[in-house]
């Protein structure tokens, strides 16, 4: 498998959190969001 394969597939990612939590949102807003978006990977965010 070449390196560039993997940018020509359209990459997913699933990320469960306890939204909601302080430190748990501040994580993912500050982190977790902002490396995704880098990377052009759409971000959804379903509250449940």
């Amino acid at each position: 498998m070449s390196h560039n394969y993997l940018f020509m597939r359209k990459i997913q990612c699933f990320v469960a959190c306890a939204f909601g939590k302080k430190d748990v949102d501040e994580v993912y807003n500050k982190a977790i969001k902002q490396v995704l978006k880098e990377f052009k990977i759409r971000v959804d965010k379903i509250n449940h």
